[in-house]
């Protein structure tokens, strides 16, 4: 069974880059599962935003609000062109409690999306900037699996400059000179938006599947 194999779901449907998906605040009524692109998930607290995660291919988005009957705690934003899949709460809870192998499953991503979200605490707490920054583009790398070329990785974040900021728990000013200090080092380029990793600097890099820091 492939990450995203849940025959309960209803058929692919395509969404925009830009569209909103669900609001922080207000109750599930259906969960999705993102089939391809990205979607990334935010949360409003004093006037402001700030990105929480970015979620791929496999992931079902409404997960925890589903399964806690608790209203949603971020709000859901497509970050790319999108193909989701859509269950009803009802079908949902209806599965989830009376279908050993679907529970199962779930069971799995729910455990799964606990455990980065907990790596990613620890990496805020215990790590420098710098260091933060660098994990979190080997785990870009493998969440979007960019074109390798010419020894080159061509990374595109299909975020911005100041949700990257956030990703990492930096100002957007000091992310820039995050990024101009490993440019100095010779572990990127930036050009036309993407940052350009040669592959000499990062080998983990060079596999389809990167050493995500674990």
């Amino acid at each position: 069974m492939t990450d995203f194999d849940f025959p309960a779901f209803g058929p692919p449907q395509e969404f925009a880059a830009g569209t909103p998906l669900f609001h922080q605040g207000h109750r599930p009524s259906v969960v999705l599962l993102i089939t391809s692109g990205f979607v990334k998930t935010i949360r409003g607290e004093r006037d402001d935003d700030a990105l929480v995660s970015i979620r791929g291919a496999g992931w079902i988005l409404g997960l925890s609000p589903a399964l806690l009957d608790r209203p949603y705690a971020t709000s859901g934003v497509t970050a790319t062109q999108c193909s989701l899949r859509s269950l009803s709460l009802a079908a949902f809870t209806q599965k989830a409690r009376h279908d050993p192998t679907f529970s199962a499953r779930v069971l799995h991503l729910f455990a799964r999306q606990a455990r980065t979200e907990e790596i990613l605490r620890a990496e805020m707490a215990v790590y420098e900037a710098q260091e933060r920054l660098l994990r979190s583009i080997v785990r870009f790398v493998d969440l979007l699996d960019p074109p390798r070329r010419a020894g080159h990785v061509e990374l595109t974040l299909p975020i911005t400059n100041r949700e990257l900021a956030q990703y990492v728990g930096v100002s957007t000013e000091h992310l820039s000179r995050l990024l101009s200090r490993l440019q100095g080092r010779g572990l990127l380029r930036r050009r036309r938006g993407a940052l350009l990793l040669p592959l000499a600097r990062w080998p983990q890099l060079a596999s389809e599947r990167p050493a995500v820091p674990d």
